[in-house]
């Protein structure tokens, strides 16, 4: 007795010292990693929730400056729209009555009232006639000007010499002699026999188009800014132009000179404003003398001045200041309740540590003679320590002796069995309804349990049984993780069903348009030369917007499927296969497709044959798009640091510099698309960059001086050092359809096959005199010699190939048809569409037959 007396009274001494030093200190160090924590993640969050704040901010700029320059422009194509009636009243009135100017007074007043930022309409003809309304005395210095027409701005501007389209023009801006203001005026020639007879002209003054800009409702804080096309400002607010380095001032000083409101010309802009003269539209942040602002603009297209918006940087932040604010509150909260649960968990822990030590004290001395025993499970009876019912949480503990009688449980196994811990303890556990089924040796795995009146539960069980035959049954609700499981499958299952149905709806969108395609051009033969030359302009267009149909095909066959791993490839073949179908669409143009190999090119090597043959199938699609004339050049060549070197040149163009190297840019979110020539939009630039990305390379684009276009690729590679030692069967793909060719042998050499292409009978033959195939998948429609003939001359083939299996992939699949591939020499068939897992199967099983050699 004495020496567990003294054990326990050390047991009591080691709780009281360590109890600060134990349980405080680490929940002090746990709380403040928390905190932490806390704080790392709400920066993180905030920094990301910022940084999405600011460019909400920017994209609301721009939509707005695009909206307002898009209203301003509508306005300007309605006063041009205006002039050009006057011009036509004006022509008419010339050739019958010239002497009746003041029959056009009516016209000019509505004009007037209808945009009263207008300051006059004036009409000149070149006999030195003057008509303007408001009909305002004019000053000498004007009249004097009248004599020779010639010398107004409005006339000289209009004549053939500065507008040789005869088309409205917009002066530049200029100090009106009448009002002593500077103005602008748009000019309209009246045309007569070729020559110019009079000019229609209309003239705001600066001073009105700044009042009518401030009228345009912008974001809180900004104002407007309107600059012609030279940099000079032609609309600003009053006491802005400071802030700008400006010198002069839109209206005052009627003498002040033109290069003062510039832009472009004052030191402080000059590199800082760049993007500004470049782009046509775009966002840029400025620090000026006293602010630090937003600036967005947007290109007027019937003047091609810009609009420019500008806007202080904290009307833009306001969403982010509150953002701080409530990030603060959330970590003093957080805080707060750190400590306050710090304080809760320190009370449990010593009122435990109690527990234990009333207990500890209450053992009689036969169980204290047992402390150097074997270890047991406690036993619940009613003198005897509940330390069960002290385990909390989801985690259900039920102890049991020998024969399975439940001795005692914690909260949460009552609760399962909806009764208490009395009326539990001495019943076996497969006499309860929801343990019929339980075995007296569990190992852990699951079990559903179907409670009365209650959802069927999923719980994680194990039951371990110690030496002396008493056991701990232990369950874990795991039904709401098997829910989740369940559909996250079920989700999974739909995604895959949905990608296949729309491979499958591209593949046969294809089908259908290649066939609309086909029979278009046996209509466009029978028309006129005219008719026919502008039905070729819309085949062209169609085409163009059915190979990008064929590429989001493409892209959606493959979603599924992983990324292929380097197969040995043949250049010059991949070549031939790539170029196939581009080299009879440069023929009908006229045009040739030149390719040349370095002697240095090896011939095999180790590439993502996929990947390489729709790059090079991209490009010169792109070049035979870009431009109209002139051949295409194909080069390939090797450096010996182990990179493979694509240059494509091409000699056509007719666009400037400029215009040639954005159509291989990709787009961009401030409208710069790419547009190739006949005007539609097309996504192989995006694809070339995207293919290009993925292998790991390199592209430069060159202006050549002719009007041409350069593209240099480089994409490293390896040698095919292992070739011929793991031979693997190579499969022929007989297909004039180059979607449905590129969708079969992506498949196939997915599955680790080579793969090699003919897009016609008469090339499928070459190619059986010159390699050694194990199998050949052949179209039944083809143009020339279609699938039928290609397989009679393949049986008759003076090697190996012509006992190989022959299978018929086609769109018709009828009981008849398919008895007659079989009795044509077919092997087998394949309907079109297909899913790939079917197109590998069909494969597999000709190729594991023992008669087929690899």
């Amino acid at each position: 007795m004495s020496q567990f007396s003294t054990r326990l009274s050390g047991i009591s001494q080691s709780l009281k010292r360590s109890r600060w030093l134990g349980v405080l200190l680490p929940l002090t160090l746990a709380a403040a990693l928390l905190m932490s924590v806390v704080a790392v993640l709400a920066t993180l969050s905030h920094q990301g929730i910022q940084a999405q704040l600011e460019q909400e901010g920017d994209g609301r700029l721009l939509e707005t400056v695009d909206h307002l320059a898009g209203q301003l422009n509508a306005e300007l194509q309605a006063l041009y729209s205006q002039g050009l009636l006057l011009q036509h009243q004006a022509g008419l009135l010339l050739a019958n009555n010239p002497t009746e100017l003041d029959s056009l007074t009516g016209l000019m007043a509505s004009v007037h009232r209808q945009y009263p930022w207008l300051e006059r309409i004036q009409l000149t003809t070149h006999q030195g006639g003057v008509k303007h309304y408001p009909a305002t005395p004019l000053p000498q210095q004007l009249l004097s000007a009248t004599r020779d027409p010639r010398d107004l701005p409005a006339w000289y501007l209009a004549d053939a010499a500065h507008n040789p389209a005869f088309r409205g023009v917009w002066t530049p801006a200029y100090l009106d002699p009448a009002t002593q203001q500077w103005m602008l005026a748009l000019s309209l020639p009246v045309m007569d026999q070729g020559r110019v007879v009079a000019v229609v002209s209309l003239h705001l003054t600066l001073q009105a188009l700044a009042q009518h800009l401030q009228k345009f409702a912008v974001l809180q804080g900004g104002y407007l800014m309107l600059m012609d096309r030279e940099g000079s400002l032609l609309a600003l607010p009053p006491g802005t132009e400071a802030d700008w380095g400006l010198q002069g001032q839109i209206s005052g000083d009627p003498m002040r000179r033109t290069d003062d409101l510039n832009l472009m010309l004052t030191p402080n802009n000059r590199g800082r404003l760049e993007p500004l003269r470049l782009d046509a539209s775009g966002l840029i942040g400025l620090q000026l003398d006293n602010a630090n602002i937003q600036l967005g603009w947007a290109t007027l297209t019937q003047t091609e001045w810009k609009l420019l918006l500008v806007v202080p940087r904290e009307s833009m932040v306001i969403g982010r200041l509150k953002l701080e604010q409530e990030y603060r509150a959330l970590l003093w909260l957080g805080a707060a309740f750190l400590l306050l649960l710090q304080a809760i968990l320190l009370f449990l822990l010593v009122r435990r540590d109690q527990q234990l030590l009333d207990a500890a004290k209450r053992w009689t001395p036969a169980e204290k003679t047992s402390v150097n025993d074997e270890p047991s499970f406690p036993l619940a009876s009613g003198s005897e320590p509940q330390l069960l019912q002290w385990v909390r949480g989801p985690l259900m503990l039920c102890q049991l002796d020998h024969e399975n009688r439940i001795l005692s449980c914690n909260p949460a196994f009552e609760q399962l069995m909806e009764t208490t811990q009395v009326g539990l303890r001495g019943r076996l556990l497969k006499e309860t309804p929801l343990f019929a089924q339980l075995q007296d040796d569990w190992s852990d795995h699951e079990l559903e349990l179907q409670p009365e009146g209650r959802d069927p539960l999923v719980c994680w069980v194990s039951m371990q049984r110690h030496a002396s035959g008493m056991a701990l049954l232990l369950l874990l609700d795991i039904s709401r993780y098997r829910q989740a499981r369940q559909q996250l499958q079920s989700e999974r299952q739909r995604a895959r069903l949905a990608a296949r149905m729309k491979s499958e709806f591209m593949q046969i969108a294809s089908r259908d348009a290649n066939q609309l395609l086909l029979e278009l051009q046996q209509m466009a033969g029978s028309l006129e030369l005219t008719q026919a030359e502008a039905c070729r302009r819309k085949l062209v267009s169609l085409e163009h917007l059915l190979d990008d149909i064929r590429e989001m095909a493409v892209e959606s066959s493959l979603e599924e499927q992983p990324d292929t791993k380097e197969d040995p490839v043949r250049l010059q073949q991949l070549v031939a296969e790539s170029t196939s179908a581009v080299v009879s669409v440069l023929a009908a143009a006229g045009r040739s497709l030149h390719t040349h190999f370095q002697p240095e090119l090896p011939d095999l090597v180790l590439i993502d044959r996929r990947r390489l043959g729709r790059l090079i199938t991209h490009l010169l699609r792109q070049a035979a798009q870009m431009s109209g004339q002139g051949d295409i050049h194909l080069e390939l060549g090797w450096k010996p640091e182990g990179l493979l070197q694509l240059q494509l040149r091409d000699e056509g163009g007719r666009l400037a510099e400029s215009d040639r190297l954005r159509r291989f840019e990709a787009s961009t979110p401030l409208g710069s698309s790419y547009e190739p020539a006949n005007g539609a939009l097309g996504f192989g630039q995006l694809l070339t960059r995207q293919l290009v990305q993925e292998m790991k390379g390199q592209l430069d684009v060159q202006a050549l001086p002719g009007g041409g276009l350069q593209v240099q690729i480089e994409l490293p590679v390896q040698l095919d050092v292992d070739d011929g030692l793991n031979p693997r069967p190579r499969i022929l793909v007989v297909d004039d359809g180059p979607v449905n060719a590129m969708l079969a042998s992506s498949v196939l050499e997915k599955s680790g096959y080579l793969v090699d292409v003919a897009a016609s009978g008469y090339r499928a033959l070459e190619l059986g005199r010159e390699n050694d195939y194990a199998l050949v998948l052949m179209d039944i429609f083809m143009p020339g010699m279609d699938g039928l003939e290609t397989t009679h001359h393949w049986r008759r083939l003076p090697n190996d190939n012509a006992g190989i299996p022959v299978l018929a992939v086609t769109a018709n699949a009828l009981a008849d048809d398919c008895e007659k591939f079989l009795q044509e020499g077919l092997d087998d068939y394949l309907t079109k569409p297909y899913r790939p897992a079917e197109l590998r199967e069909l494969v597999e099983r000709w190729l594991k037959r023992p008669e087929v050699s690899v």
